[in-house]
């Protein structure tokens, strides 16, 4: 079980429901997986972080799940029981990330301030690859898929030292694509959030980024305290 002072130093926060959860494994390949490695070139630049998406079986759609999720998102409903409140089908992915980080603002000012202007530039620094693989950058921590016919798939990186060209993020097009503007949403959320984690030195790993966000996913802010 998670110590809910862990999360203080990401957030200055305490989690007021830590959770129990275990570890699971990357699977590099599987009937799950949505992009075969004989389709598609391995992404082969520098990253310092990303975002992985869930990838399950189409047996397990039948217990209420996408076939492919963010894991933020995923985690928000599996392990972190935030719930998932990103506003309507009829909202644009943008809309939905403002609404998050608007969540974001309202808790922490200065955090949200960020994490706005930072959006402001994401898709002009966003490259969206179409018919690349992105190889596993093990920064997950503890992961809880709810079941063993779930894997995790790269869906975006974030390159360091940034490139020539300013494209900071890297998309796997192929997983994008395959998202709904939900979890669409809670990857770019997923990015802000692991890359301040990461810049700051607060956080090396994206598990504390992932809950912060699915809290934010859930618009759960109130479970949370300040920290003295």
């Amino acid at each position: 079980m998670l110590e809910p002072s862990k999360a203080a130093g990401l957030v200055g926060a305490v989690w007021l429901a830590a959770s129990a959860c275990g570890p699971r494994e990357r699977e590099e390949a599987s009937a799950a997986d949505p992009v075969s490695p004989k389709e598609v070139e391995v992404w082969s630049g520098q990253s310092k972080g990303g975002s992985d998406v869930v990838v399950c079986r189409e047996a397990y759609a039948t217990m209420g799940y996408r076939l492919t999720a963010a894991l933020n998102l995923f985690e928000a409903r599996t392990r972190w029981a935030t719930g998932v409140d990103l506003g309507g089908d009829e909202l644009s992915v943008d809309a939905k990330v403002r609404l998050l980080l608007d969540r974001i603002a309202t808790h922490d000012s200065a955090r949200g301030e960020k994490y706005q202007g930072w959006f402001e530039t994401f898709w002009s620094e966003a490259d969206l690859l179409p018919a690349h693989r992105l190889p596993n950058v093990a920064d997950e921590g503890q992961v809880s898929l709810a079941g063993p016919d779930c894997d995790l798939q790269q869906v975006a990186l974030r390159q360091d030292p940034l490139p020539a060209d300013g494209k900071r993020y890297v998309i796997s097009k192929v997983l994008w694509d395959q998202l709904d503007r939900n979890s669409q949403a809670a990857t770019v959320l997923n990015e802000l959030i692991f890359r301040d984690a990461q810049e700051t030195g607060e956080a090396v790993k994206s598990e504390e980024s992932r809950r912060y966000g699915a809290t934010a996913i859930g618009n759960r802010f109130t479970a949370f305290k300040e920290t003295p």
